[in-house]
């Protein structure tokens, strides 16, 4: 069908107007390429993180994981829930 899922990562710059793709500073772990996640921003102090839920993958079909990406550390880490959600995409989240 010819798309492809990854798990690259990119940031947008507004002055410049330029997609610049992320270098992690710790390749691993990291989340399986997707589509459809929920992406949401988490602000706690000076914190800025990203929140990633869910979405559809070609061989696992709907997921139902949760990561988080520390913007100032390039850093992503995978949440574990006491009651995770039904597998999904295309969701939204509140």
């Amino acid at each position: 069908n010819g798309n492809v899922q990854n798990s690259d990562l990119f940031e947008f710059d507004i002055e410049r107007r330029v997609w610049t793709q992320v270098t992690l500073n710790r390749p691993e772990p990291r989340p399986l390429g997707r589509n459809d996640p929920t992406v949401t921003v988490r602000r706690i102090g000076n914190k800025t993180q990203l929140i990633v839920v869910g979405g559809y993958h070609d061989t696992f079909k709907h997921l139902n994981d949760m990561w988080v990406y520390d913007l100032a550390s390039k850093y992503w880490s995978e949440l574990s829930c006491k009651n995770p959600i039904e597998p999904r995409s295309g969701h939204c989240v509140e």
